[in-house]
């Protein structure tokens, strides 16, 4: 995602087609350049409607730095590896609960915070 780092990646990405309901969502993530808990990153739910929830993703919470992050508040590390001067890598996960999962979910937009911060999003992932 778009970083004051990194100004040629997109400010934002979708809406990415959901059309399901979710108990919960899981974002797998990661971020290079360490910010303060800003939010780097918005996860924006649309619901089929009309409403919206917005998900702040902060640094060290919910999201951490793929160099090595130690534990998070809101998150936990779901892939960890090595590069190759062997230092430790990693990836976490982002537990959201949902506070309407009797609303179908519409759509996913996934908005930078256009931070120093740059967002990189593998994956996600809904439970019904």
């Amino acid at each position: 995602m778009f970083s004051t780092e990194r100004r040629y990646f997109p400010e934002k990405v979708g809406p990415i087609a959901v059309g399901k309901k979710a108990k919960n969502a899981y974002f797998l993530h990661t971020m290079g350049w360490n910010e303060k808990v800003k939010p780097v990153a918005v996860y924006r739910m649309k619901y089929s409607d009309g409403s919206i929830k917005d998900i702040n993703i902060h640094a060290g919470k919910e999201i951490g730095g793929w160099w090595g992050t130690p534990h998070l508040t809101n998150a936990k590390i779901a892939i960890e590896s090595h590069n190759t001067q062997k230092d430790v890598i990693n990836m976490q996960c982002f537990r959201w609960s949902n506070p309407t999962p009797e609303k179908t979910i519409d759509s996913i937009e996934i908005i930078s915070g256009a931070t120093e911060a740059l967002p990189a999003i593998a994956a996600i992932t809904l439970e019904q």
